[in-house]
């Protein structure tokens, strides 16, 4: 679990949150994609999303983006809690949305001060 305290569109994303990772195969072969959801969400709904985002986003490069992720989704075998270098390459990846993350944080009843790059 990680508190964030505001996000990349504002204050209104301030809250605890779970890190998912989605997980399956598709004609390309096994993948895997990470996301975060408030605490009081099902562990699906960071994922489900995806298809209204498609839609919806402002940007259009990320409307494909997630159009492609929800075409992936389709594909899924299961959600589980992501691990740490899951977790480490979410922030390395998101970081207009990670320095908003107020430590420690939380991975599998492990607490975590700080979370290191993972090559």
């Amino acid at each position: 679990m990680a508190h964030f305290t505001s996000g990349e569109h504002g204050k209104k994303e301030k809250g605890d949150y779970y890190f998912w990772t989605a997980y399956g195969e598709d004609k390309f072969g096994d993948w895997k994609t990470t996301g975060r959801a408030t605490i009081d969400l099902p562990p699906p709904d960071r994922f489900l999303r995806t298809k209204r985002e498609s839609k919806t986003v402002k940007n259009v490069d990320d409307r494909r983006i997630y159009a492609a992720l929800y075409r992936r989704l389709l594909t899924i075998h299961g959600i589980r809690a992501a691990t740490y270098r899951e977790i480490a390459n979410w922030i390395s990846t998101h970081k207009s949305d990670a320095k908003y993350i107020r430590f420690p944080v939380m991975i599998r009843g492990k607490s975590y001060k700080k979370i290191a790059p993972v090559v």
